[in-house]
C-alpha cells in the first residue's frame, strides 16, 4: 500500500533528480560531443528512421543496416542485445545504437540512471536517444562467471541493489554471464540497466498476490519468493505490477515523431539533440582519448585530469 508519505518522498526524489540533471547538463554544455564529432546529422536521421521501422524483425538484419549507415570500418561490434547493438567506436567508447523504439527508451533510461549507478554500471557520457556513448568495459566470459570470487562479488552487488531496485537477468545463473562486464581495475559492472527499476514508488509490486506479504529475492537473485506462503514468482510476475507511467510517456513521445525529423529531440533538457552530463564527457579532441589501443580503457580519473588541463 502506497501512503501519502511514500508518494511525497517519491516526488521529492524525482524533483531532486531533475534538478541534478539540469545542473549537470549546464556544466557539460560546453564539453565536446562524441556524437556530433563522429556522426553526421544525416546519418543520425537515418538511424532514427531505421529504429522506427516496423517491417524488420530480424536483429541480425537490423545490425547489418546500422553498420552500413555508420561506416563499418570505424567500429567493432561488441554484441547485439534485444533492442540495441553495442559497438566499440573510434573514440574507444562503447556506442549503444537503438534498433527499435524500445532501444531509444533504454538509452534514455540508462543515461538518466547512470550517475546513481556508476559504482556498478558503465558510465554513460551522452545520448541523443538513438545513440548512447558509454564507458567501454571487457565482457565477462563463462569462465570469469564461474570464478568463486566473481560469484561472491555478483551476489554482494545484487544484495546491495536489492535494497533499492527491482531487477532481472543479473542474478547468479549461467544464462546471465553475458550481462556482466569487468572494468580495467577488475571491478564488476552490469552491462544493461534497462530493467533495473527503483522500488520507491513501486512498493506494491512486491506484495505477494497470494497472501499480501512482502516478497523477497531468492538466494541467487534469479526471482522472488514469499517467505509466508512459499510461492515463487518471476521478474515478469512482479514487472506487470510496476508503475511504468514515465517510461510509457517516453515511448508514446517516441512513436509520435514524424520521420525522419529529429527536431523533437531538442528541448529544454537537450543540447542540440545531444543530452550530456551523465558523467564528465571525455574530451575527444585530445590524443589520449582518440588514439585508442585495443584492450585498454581510459580511467574516469584520467578523463577528469584531461578536462582540467592536467594532461596533454
Amino acid at each position: 500500500m502506497i501512503t501519502g508519505g511514500m508518494a511525497d518522498k517519491a516526488n521529492e526524489e524525482i524533483k531532486a533528480q531533475l534538478e541534478d540533471l539540469k545542473r549537470r547538463e549546464e556544466e557539460a554544455a560546453s564539453l565536446p560531443s562524441h556524437i556530433e564529432k563522429i556522426y553526421s546529422p544525416d546519418t543520425i536521421k537515418k538511424l532514427f528512421a531505421h529504429a522506427l521501422l516496423i517491417d524488420m524483425d530480424d536483429n541480425n538484419a537490423k545490425v547489418d543496416v546500422i553498420k552500413e549507415l555508420i561506416g563499418e570500418e570505424q567500429f567493432m561490434e561488441l554484441g547485439p542485445g534485444t533492442n540495441r547493438v553495442g559497438l566499440l567506436g573510434p573514440d574507444g567508447c562503447c556506442h549503444k545504437i537503438a534498433m527499435d523504439r524500445r532501444g531509444i527508451v533504454d538509452n534514455l533510461t540508462e543515461f538518466r540512471r547512470s550517475p546513481e549507478l556508476e559504482w556498478v554500471a558503465p558510465r554513460a557520457y551522452e545520448t541523443n536517444g538513438i545513440i548512447l556513448v558509454a564507458e567501454n568495459v571487457e565482457l565477462m566470459t563463462k569462465e570469469d562467471f564461474r570464478n568463486p570470487d566473481n560469484r561472491a562479488s555478483i551476489l554482494e552487488i545484487c544484495g546491495a541493489l536489492a535494497q533499492n531496485y527491482i531487477f532481472a537477468d543479473i542474478g547468479y545463473a549461467m544464462k546471465n554471464f553475458c550481462n556482466w562486464g569487468i572494468r580495467q581495475d577488475g571491478s564488476l559492472v552490469i552491462l544493461d540497466t534497462g530493467y533495473l527499476i527503483p522500488i520507491l514508488g513501486n512498493e506494491d509490486a512486491l506484495d505477494c498476490p497470494v497472501c499480501g506479504r512482502r516478497l523477497r529475492y531468492r538466494p541467487n537473485y534469479t526471482g522472488f519468493t514469499c517467505g509466508h506462503c512459499g510461492t515463487n514468482f518471476s521478474f515478469i510476475d512482479v514487472y506487470r505490477k510496476i508503475n511504468t507511467k514515465v517510461e510509457e510517456e517516453l515511448f508514446k513521445g517516441i512513436t509520435g515523431f514524424e520521420l525522419p525529423d529529429l527536431s523533437q529531440f531538442n528541448g529544454t533538457i537537450y543540447n542540440n539533440g545531444v543530452m550530456k552530463g551523465g558523467h564528465i564527457n571525455p574530451d575527444i579532441d585530445k590524443p589520449k582519448a582518440v588514439d585508442y589501443v585495443p584492450g585498454t580503457t581510459m580511467r574516469f580519473e584520467d578523463l577528469q585530469d584531461i578536462l582540467k588541463g592536467g594532461q596533454a
